[in-house]
């Protein structure tokens, strides 16, 4: 069976009131490219992998920046913690991980602004999917 691996990444958490690092947080990230329609983003995404997440949930920029007409797209209330919701505009998208390509669904929008990988789309599409905290790793199994 094929597996990826990826590095969690470092994010500093700083003191609000002296921008001084008090410590690092580590996130699983995993590097994607995305395509839609032969039109491919120049640069790789660095998406949070989130358990947490049932979709797939991009900022709508990235979206439009490879000829997505966002609003043209299912709609979506997706919501969150507690009792917010945000729109979004669902489209089916190829992605990139490592040497492999995928067909999933994004969910594009406005009002957010970290890539998220959930479980429908993304781990839905592997075998397994294992985090290891203590090595601050993740394992995509095929």
């Amino acid at each position: 069976m094929a597996q990826m691996i990826f590095s969690y990444f470092p994010f500093p958490i700083r003191d609000p009131q002296t921008g001084e690092v008090k410590k690092e947080l580590y996130r699983p990230i995993i590097p994607i490219k995305i395509c839609y329609k032969h039109q491919f983003l120049p640069y790789t995404i660095n998406c949070l992998l989130d358990s947490g997440s049932d979709r797939n949930l991009f900022p709508a920029f990235l979206g439009e920046k490879i000829g997505i007409k966002i609003k043209k797209g299912i709609p979506q209330k997706i919501g969150g913690i507690g009792k917010s919701q945000i729109n979004g505009f669902s489209h089916n998208i190829k992605i990139f991980v490592g040497n492999l390509s995928l067909l999933t669904k994004i969910d594009f929008s406005y009002e957010h602004e970290i890539p998220i990988l959930g479980r429908n789309g993304f781990f839905n599409l592997f075998k397994g999917v294992i985090f290891k905290e203590k090595e601050k790793v993740v394992i995509l199994k095929r």
